[in-house]
């Protein structure tokens, strides 16, 4: 029951009857429950045709497998891409040893004028013929390595071709796993389309069985609930039953609102001089009564 907390004794009493008025003797007429019968919504399943089916499990399988070649494809390219680049540092590190091995010629010819013409047969045969022997020096290094590098570029560029190829036949790699597994995926879709069907065709089927159940258990709740209307409203009000009914609760929520505001040994003092207050408290009249004596230190 809502009602204010009481300012001055008067107050306090006034509500204290309207509480024990309300939950010792007030009676409310009973009215029948009004209770919804139950309507259960049924199922509507309109299945997928064939044709959507498929286009369905075409459209996953295709998302799929798209992703799969493209992921395929660009591997291919990045590895392209790295031969590439390694031809390139073939080509600039071919072009660099050949530099080294022009530049060490050319510093061992001017070595060897300089020291013909420091012992005087500059311009002889011995000069000619040294320089000679360098110069087809030179030039077996400089074999060596364009045939070092022509045998790796030839072998980086049969690698590019194979990929190539890899690359052009890739929509024909795919499509043989990808129809497969666009009919596999069909067929577990008719699975699942027959099975939802099945599903829905029962549950349909036990809706009305169900309705029916309820409607004579809210007519028997019904009863039970009349019946035990009749009882309570006939029988004398428990203690228990107050507890439970938030009796006991609201009189101390009342007297101890009122109560709490005096100084703790005028509270004690008036408390102990209302002994009419036990009518309304019960057995929890002595707990009250301590509780305002050990706050006054009585």
């Amino acid at each position: 029951m809502q009602f204010n907390i009481p300012k001055t004794l008067d107050e306090m009493y006034a509500t204290l009857n309207e509480l024990f008025h309300y939950y010792r003797i007030e009676r409310e007429p009973y009215e029948e429950l009004q209770l919804e019968s139950l309507t259960l919504a049924r199922l509507t399943y309109v299945p997928k045709t064939d044709t959507q089916l498929a286009t369905r499990a075409q459209q996953a399988v295709s998302a799929q497998y798209e992703k799969e070649k493209f992921k395929y494809n660009e591997d291919i390219q990045t590895k392209i891409l790295a031969l590439q680049e390694k031809i390139t540092l073939t080509q600039t590190n071919a072009e660099s040893e050949i530099d080294s091995v022009s530049k060490a010629f050319d510093a061992s010819v001017k070595k060897i004028e300089a020291q013909a013409i420091k012992a005087g047969f500059a311009n002889t045969n011995v000069v000619v013929q040294q320089t000679a022997k360098l110069e087809s020096d030179k030039n077996v290094e400089i074999a060596k390595i364009n045939a070092k590098t022509n045998a790796l570029i030839t072998e980086y560029t049969a690698q590019i071709t194979a990929l190539n190829e890899r690359l052009e036949n890739s929509n024909l790699h795919f499509y043989s796993t990808q129809s497969s597994a666009t009919q596999t995926l069909l067929e577990e879709l008719r699975e699942k389309r027959q099975a939802l069907e099945m599903e829905v065709f029962k549950y349909n089927n036990s809706l009305d069985e169900k309705e029916q159940r309820y409607e004579n258990t809210l007519k028997q709740a019904k009863m039970r609930i009349k019946i035990n209307y009749m009882e309570i409203s006939n029988a004398e009000v428990s203690k228990d039953k107050l507890i439970d009914m938030g009796y006991y609760k609201d009189v101390i929520k009342c007297i101890c609102g009122y109560f709490d505001t005096l100084a703790p040994l005028t509270a004690y003092d008036l408390f102990k001089s209302n002994s009419e207050l036990a009518v309304y408290l019960d057995d929890f009249y002595p707990d009250i009564l301590y509780l305002y004596r050990t706050n006054a230190g009585i």
